[in-house]
């Protein structure tokens, strides 16, 4: 079920079932997947210098989602400690 969720959803929850604490990806999340999954379908087919090239695509992919996760997951936090200090 999750790896269906993934090719229609790029993620591994159906919209109804998004359990995440952020929310659904950001635009720029949502980039960086596409990006690393293009490279690795092209892997596949790259001679040894393209497949260095496009590791450095997927590195470059992941950083992207690590930053744009622990900004969301900050984001979040803040909201949070707000809410419990006016509560």
């Amino acid at each position: 079920m999750a790896r269906e969720n993934f090719k229609r959803y790029w993620v591994i929850f159906s919209p109804d079932n998004d359990r995440r604490i952020g929310g659904g990806d950001s635009e720029i999340i949502l980039a960086a997947k596409k990006a690393m999954v293009a490279a690795f379908d092209a892997m596949a087919d790259a001679d040894d210098l393209e497949k260095d090239r496009l590791w450095e695509a997927v590195g470059d992919a992941e950083t992207v989602m690590s930053q744009e996760t622990r900004r969301t997951l900050d984001e979040y936090e803040l909201r949070m400690m707000g809410k419990l200090r006016t509560d």
